[in-house]
């Protein structure tokens, strides 16, 4: 298979995995109450070649070996909220990743509590 026509099967694949509805489905709602999933997509990729030619063993070359080429890509996307429509007007509702607010709260109490215990080394006696 030739580089191009990889590339292009990977652009089609990354066209139909890396979109919101893939992701979270259609819109859901009827008339004006409607909510539109918005979702972050995030896309890595990587690839490489090669050609030349395989050392014969006496010490020639032998043309037309050693082709090779490689691809990697990796393809996330994670819900961010959601566009809630309505009469009234449309709002955007950030959706909160509970595990993050835990783990940076976990970072600050930790911080506090080593400037803490600096503090009463320092100004605290031995």
């Amino acid at each position: 298979m030739e580089a191009t026509e990889v590339m292009k099967e990977v652009a089609e694949r990354v066209e139909k995995a890396a979109n919101v509805r893939a992701a979270f489905g259609e819109p859901m709602g009827q008339g004006m109450d409607t909510v539109i999933p918005v979702a972050r997509v995030s896309i890595r990729g990587g690839g490489g070649g090669g050609s030349g030619d395989a050392p014969n063993g006496d010490g020639k070359t032998r043309l037309g070996q050693g082709k090779g080429m490689g691809m990697g890509l990796n393809v996330v996307t994670a819900p961010v909220g959601y566009i809630k429509r309505t009469p009234e007007g449309a709002a955007y509702v950030p959706i909160v990743d509970r595990n993050w607010l835990f783990l940076a709260g976990a970072v600050i109490a930790g911080l506090g509590l080593l400037v803490v215990r600096t503090g009463f080394r320092v100004f605290g006696g031995k």
